[in-house]
């Protein structure tokens, strides 16, 4: 199959007084700390299918992007470089 899809990383940022964003390091309730973390969608959304990009929104909610494989270059429906 063409790509990987399937993997997604959250992190948090925060912004500084001149508007520079910055990844910051957490703690996560499971135990996990660090500055990113691969989300678990199998046990936590339902086993979506190729996620590529995402958020939790400020009341919990999640949205999530997916993509999905192409089978040959020809499938993808234009030209490659």
């Amino acid at each position: 199959m063409i790509g990987d899809g399937g993997g997604m990383t959250a992190f948090k940022v925060e912004e500084d007084e001149n508007g520079e964003l910055t990844v910051v390091g957490q703690t996560l309730n499971d135990g996990r700390t660090g500055k990113y973390f691969n989300i678990d969608f199998a046990n936590t959304v339902g086993e979506t299918g190729m996620n590529c990009g995402g958020i939790v929104g400020p009341t919990g909610r999640i949205w999530t992007a997916e993509e999905w494989f192409k089978t040959s270059n020809g499938s993808l429906g234009g030209q490659i470089p």
